[in-house]
């Protein structure tokens, strides 16, 4: 039988923020009974090895959100959501998030792919490039899926975590 399990976002939490406050948060967190965290490029960005070292120190999954063609600070205009609405643009950023989130160890991609704007022809991703990847261990499993409007997306492990009992996916 399935088990559920519960992540929390860290989107909205302050000490997200400020990596000197992540391990404090990460015990906090875990001691909620929590199984993993979202987190947004610009938390992990921040100091990659001290996030991805204190989620393991806590037993915390990752769930990578991602933002194709945005989700990156500029210095001038602040917090960059779409820069760009073009397929091209998109699909570039979609490969490079997701192998980002991959070598991070995400067990799942939470992405907001694509335009608005498009017209429903240029919604069908037409590169099969961008279709899957593999982590490179024999007892896992991945996809990264395009769909019609976006992207879709399976975890990226199929190792099974710890059962702790609770009622939300991880």
């Amino acid at each position: 039988m399935p088990t559920l399990r519960l992540a929390k976002t860290l989107w909205g939490v302050p000490e997200a923020d400020d990596p000197d406050l992540w391990d404090e948060l990460f015990a906090r967190i875990k001691a909620e009974g929590f199984d993993g965290v979202e987190a947004i490029t610009l938390t992990w960005r921040t100091d990659r090895d001290r996030f991805v070292s204190l989620l393991k120190k806590h037993g915390l999954q990752l769930i990578c959100q991602i933002h194709t063609s945005g989700g990156d600070l500029d210095p001038a205009t602040g917090y960059v959501y779409c820069s760009s609405n073009k397929l091209h643009d998109h699909l570039a950023s979609f490969v490079k998030l997701t192998a980002e989130a991959k070598a991070l160890g995400a067990v799942l991609i939470n992405s907001h792919s694509g335009h608005d704007s498009w017209a429903p022809a240029t919604r069908r991703w037409p590169s099969s490039s961008t279709r899957s990847w593999s982590r490179p261990s024999s007892e896992s499993r991945s996809c990264t899926r395009p769909t019609g409007n976006g992207c879709s997306t399976r975890p990226v492990s199929h190792r099974p975590l710890p059962s702790r009992g609770h009622s939300a996916a991880l």
